[in-house]
């Protein structure tokens, strides 16, 4: 009952990050991105600027899509790892991720 309910708490932490993350990366996208560091200097022109600008914002599509690939990676091992626990350490880490555990340890 506990993995159940653990797995489903994890799954809608992950949806919920990565909808988070959707909608501020549409705010961004309306902006007009800023070319690194020097390459205002190059007097260049508007076709240089534009097409620089496409490679930069495929560039950082292509890297928010491995940023969710990454979370939703480390989301399936957390899975993994508590799977191979013991009811009762699922229990106790689940104590341990709610902080019910820290008043046990206070008290010692």
């Amino acid at each position: 009952m506990y993995r159940v309910s653990w797995m489903m708490g994890l799954a809608i932490l992950g949806a919920a990050l990565l909808v988070g993350s959707g909608t501020s990366q549409e705010k961004k996208e309306g902006k007009k991105t800023q070319l690194p560091q020097g390459f205002s200097k190059l007097s260049l022109s508007k076709d240089q600027k534009a097409k620089m600008q496409d490679v930069v914002v495929k560039s950082r599509m292509k890297i928010k899509a491995l940023e969710e690939q990454i979370a939703e990676l480390r989301t399936q091992e957390r899975m993994d790892l508590i799977a191979l626990l013991t009811a009762d350490q699922k229990e106790l880490y689940r104590k341990i991720q709610l902080g019910e555990d820290s008043k046990k340890s206070g008290d010692k």
